[in-house]
């Protein structure tokens, strides 16, 4: 649940074509965990107050949300098409190889069918990874904004991330720098480890 479940709402409603409504001068102002300015943007150690860069986490949620609608109908659709109950419990994740697999309470032949079919899918594979990229990096938005809506306090490795420039702080923008920072950190620690998919990621349907 939690994220997930988040992200499904957001994604469905996208994948439906629905719109949320379009905002009067009688609502009040986006929170600032959904829509937040950065003004811990630095030069010479000065606060900026201008062109402050801003990120739309109900934005980003949204995006992610349509890639996690996709995942999920499309194994829906499969379990339908293989003569399996669509609404079963499963999950999917990667081997060590790289490869979508399934888990759940399915035919062995049925998961295989559908395993085969997802992985010969660049669209269903670009769309599952894409997720696996960005899911921690909004996991890691969120739980900055949270603390900062929350306590006020500044976190000088999160504001690192963003850039001065409004148009680099896409979700896939941040990630990359989520990642590169994460390498660096790995330095003088590499293992072989480090060129598998990760582990632990899962996406239930």
């Amino acid at each position: 649940m939690g994220l997930i479940r988040t992200l499904v709402d957001y994604g469905q409603q996208a994948y439906d074509g629905l719109k949320p409504p379009a905002k009067t001068a009688d609502q009040p102002a986006q929170s600032a965990v959904e829509d937040i300015n950065y003004p811990q943007i630095k030069l010479s150690g000065e606060v900026q107050t201008d062109q402050k860069p801003k990120l739309s986490v109900k934005e980003f949620r949204q995006s992610l949300g349509q890639d996690t609608a996709f995942i999920q109908m499309t194994i829906r659709q499969k379990l339908a098409e293989y003569g399996a109950n669509p609404r079963a419990n499963v999950q999917l994740y990667r081997d060590d190889t790289g490869a979508i697999r399934l888990n759940g309470n399915l035919p062995a032949e049925t998961a295989a069918n559908i395993e085969q079919d997802i992985n010969r899918n660049p669209d269903f594979k670009h769309r599952y990874l894409r997720i696996s990229q960005n899911q921690p990096t909004l996991e890691y938005i969120q739980n900055n904004l949270n603390i900062r809506q929350t306590y006020g306090s500044n976190n000088s490795l999160f504001d690192s991330l963003i850039s001065a420039d409004p148009a680099n702080n896409s979700l896939q923008d941040l990630t990359t720098r989520f990642s590169n920072l994460g390498k660096g950190q790995r330095q003088g620690n590499y293992s072989e480890a480090d060129e598998k998919p990760a582990k632990g990621f899962s996406i239930s349907v």
